[in-house]
């Protein structure tokens, strides 16, 4: 059994489970496929369940949210109105990257359960952690923190350049969370061929890189002979292009802080803050 996280993603046993990135919710159709698409344990089937809707009826009583009902008739038994929806708790997602049944990280803890064992333990230790670090921030920061100096110390890098590269870390989440508060990932801002919010990412990075250090970071990665999933700032940090990754810092600031200023919302929009404050470093720095 593994258990890693990727962006607002998680992984289990290599299969990806979806979080939203503005509320955090759980993609529970992910986690259904990830464990094989068992017969009668799809979400619909867990939330039919009487404890679920005890569980969503306790939710809304404390909240005073409106949740949303639907019909629900098993053979010839009478219909059954149960809860379907409750905003920031259980929500579907319709079309765009990654549809399905979305829930809070509690409730697709107490989903794992009817999945299986391990299931169960890898939500119990994946999503309990962040609904803990999410509850403290500080503490998921000092976590996260720690993890990273002992992989960097393992690949090498001094303790003056580890402060470093946390800062650069930090840059590059504050830029890549405004982004997304700011639509230019959200699906339907997107233009046709960009097929997925990692790719709107990615290109949106590759326009700063493009600028500042004149190459794609897949590119960049093949003519260094890098793993496909290495940092390119990190290899910046390693071959004394110091630089190069200060600019690249500097653009994304200018560009975050940009979005933020003109509060710019969609891809587009944000692709242009992107370009510009790209050109201006270029400028600074030649």
């Amino acid at each position: 059994m593994s258990n890693s996280s990727k962006g607002t993603a998680l992984v289990y046993e290599g299969s990806m489970i979806h979080r939203n990135a503005k509320n955090g919710l759980v993609c529970l159709t992910d986690m259904w496929k990830a464990e094989g698409s068992p017969a009668n344990k799809e979400p619909l089937a867990w939330i039919r369940l009487e404890a679920t809707q005890e569980l969503l009826n306790h939710i809304c009583d404390q909240t005073g949210t409106v949740p949303v009902w639907s019909e629900w008739k098993r053979g010839k038994r009478e219909a059954k109105r149960v809860i379907t929806q409750v905003s920031g708790f259980l929500e579907p997602k319709r079309g765009g990257t990654a549809p399905g049944t979305y829930a809070s990280s509690q409730f697709a803890v107490d989903y794992a359960q009817i999945l299986s064992v391990d299931f169960h333990q890898w939500a119990l230790n994946a999503l309990a952690e962040r609904i803990e670090e999410e509850t403290d921030p500080e503490q998921a920061l000092s976590r996260g923190y720690k993890r990273a100096v002992k992989t960097w110390k393992q690949q090498g890098h001094s303790d003056e350049n580890i402060e470093v590269l946390a800062q650069c870390v930090i840059v590059r989440k504050d830029f890549a969370s405004t982004l997304a508060q700011h639509g230019a990932v959200d699906p339907e801002t997107l233009p046709t061929w960009i097929k997925s919010e990692g790719m709107a990412y990615g290109y949106l990075t590759n326009l700063i890189y493009k600028l500042l250090i004149k190459d794609r970071a897949a590119s960049y990665r093949q003519k260094h002979k890098l793993p496909k999933d290495a940092n390119v700032r990190d290899h910046l940090a390693k071959t004394g292009k110091m630089v190069q990754r200060a600019a690249i810092m500097l653009a994304e600031t200018m560009a975050r802080e940009n979005i933020r200023e003109e509060n710019r919302y969609g891809f587009s929009p944000c692709r242009t803050a992107c370009e510009q404050a790209g050109k201006k470093v270029a400028r600074i720095f030649e």
